[in-house]
Order: structure tokens, then C-alpha cells, then sequence
């Protein structure tokens, strides 16, 4: 091997090695990408499933509140777990409204 070709190889070589370096750092961050698209989306779920028990509350406060209008403490009790079960209903609502708005950029997925 003549002294140019070993420094083509030599060259070759450091190229080949700064590309996989340079793919191993892309597929890195792709993975951690892939996770946190993950994250969201459970994310995303929780909060559903706990605006359907929100809903669920603000439901049995609705039953209750005709039973106990000659309680003033019972519907006081009972109009405030109607207003927390709204107010965390709105909360859950913006939130899922706004990662869902954040997360509008397509993933890529895992074949």
C-alpha cells in the first residue's frame, strides 16, 4: 500500500467512524424522542380517565343536591364538590387541549 492510499484509507476510516458516531447520537435522541411521546400520550390518558370521574362526582353531586335542600350544611358540601368537580374538569380540559396542540408534530414510529 502506497503512502496515499493508506492515507485515503486513514481518511476513509475517520469518516466512517464519525458517521456511525454521529447515527449512534441521532438514534439516541430518537429514543428519547420515542419516550417522551410515550410519556404524553399516558399523560394524555390519565387525564381523560380522571375528567371521566369528575364527571362521574359532578353526576352523584347532581342526584344528591334535590335530597338535602333542608340541609344547609349538606348543600353547601355538596354545591362545593360540584364546583371542585368542575374546576378540575376545566384544569384536565385546558391541559389535554394544550399537549395535544404541543404534540402536533408526527412521530416517528418504531417499525
Amino acid at each position: 500500500m502506497t503512502p496515499a492510499e493508506a492515507k485515503h484509507e486513514f481518511k476513509q476510516t475517520e469518516l466512517r467512524i464519525r458517521a456511525e458516531s454521529e447515527r449512534d447520537l441521532i438514534l439516541e435522541q430518537l429514543n428519547e424522542t420515542r419516550k417522551l411521546a410515550d410519556a404524553g400520550r399516558d399523560s394524555l390518558t390519565l387525564a381523560m380517565d380522571v375528567v371521566h370521574i369528575l364527571q362521574s362526582v359532578q353526576g352523584y353531586a347532581e342526584i344528591i343536591a334535590p335530597l338535602v335542600t333542608s340541609e344547609p350544611r349538606a348543600t353547601r358540601y355538596v354545591d362545593d364538590l360540584r364546583g371542585v368537580a368542575e374546576r378540575g374538569m376545566a384544569k384536565l380540559r385546558e391541559f389535554v387541549a394544550r399537549v395535544k396542540l404541543e404534540a402536533d408534530v408526527p412521530v416517528i414510529r418504531q417499525s
